[in-house]
C-alpha cells in the first residue's frame, strides 16, 4: 500500500517548450521512478539550492502545503560531505479540504476561501485520531504519497466518518487542517 510503481503528469515539456518558445525540462518523477525512487516530493533539490542553511550548524525544515503536504529537512553547511536533504510526504494537505468545499457547495467551491468554513467549525478529536491511524503516517521517510491513497476514495470514506459521526459540514471542513497539522508535527 502506497508503493509507487508508475507515474501520470500533465503536460509535455516538449510541447510547452514550442508554444512558449523556451527551453523546458522535465519528466523527473518519470525518471526518479524508473531508478527504483519514491517519484516524489521533486521540490528537494530547489529547498536545497535557494534555503540551505548558511553559517549554522543547525538543520534546516522547509514544510509545503500544497495537495499534499511535503518536508525538505537540509542539512547544516558545517556537515560532513555526503550528508544530503531528506524529502518525503508528510500526508494529505489542501487536497481533501478542496474535495469537501466542492462536495458541501454542490460544487460551487473548489476550495476554503481563506479557511471561512473550517473557521466556523470545530475539529472532531475522534475522526482526527480515527484518520491519524492510517498506515501511511508510521511508515518511515523517505516516503511518498498521493492521490493513489489520499485521492477521492480516501475523501469520500472520510466524509462518511465523519457524517457517522454526525459532524456538521464546518466542523466536518475544520478536521482537515487539524489532521494535516498533526502529520506535520512529528516529521
Amino acid at each position: 500500500k502506497g508503493m509507487v510503481k508508475s507515474t501520470r503528469q500533465s503536460g509535455d515539456e516538449d510541447v510547452v517548450g514550442n508554444r512558449k518558445g523556451i527551453t523546458t525540462i522535465g519528466d523527473f518523477r518519470v525518471a526518479q521512478v524508473a531508478a527504483c525512487g519514491k517519484g516524489a516530493p521533486l521540490i528537494a533539490m530547489m529547498d536545497h539550492l535557494l534555503l540551505k542553511p548558511k553559517d549554522t550548524d543547525s538543520w534546516r525544515a522547509v514544510q509545503n502545503i500544497g495537495g499534499i503536504g511535503n518536508v525538505t529537512f537540509l542539512p547544516p553547511s558545517s556537515s560532513s560531505p555526503g550528508v544530503e536533504p531528506l524529502a518525503f510526504d508528510t500526508g494529505p494537505g489542501n487536497m481533501i479540504i478542496d474535495w469537501a468545499a466542492a462536495k458541501i457547495s454542490g460544487g460551487a467551491l473548489d476550495y476554503d476561501r481563506g479557511g471561512d468554513l473550517a473557521r466556523q467549525g470545530e475539529p472532531n478529536p475522534t475522526v482526527v485520531e480515527a484518520m491519524l491511524a492510517d498506515p501511511y503516517y508510521s511508515m518511515n521517510p523517505p516516503k511518498t504519497t498521493g492521490r493513489e491513497l489520499f485521492g477521492h476514495q480516501y475523501s469520500a470514506q472520510w466524509w462518511d466518518r465523519c457524517k457517522q459521526a454526525a459532524m456538521g459540514d464546518n466542523d466536518l471542513i475544520a478536521t482537515i487542517p487539524e489532521v494535516t497539522a498533526r502529520t506535520i508535527a512529528p516529521a
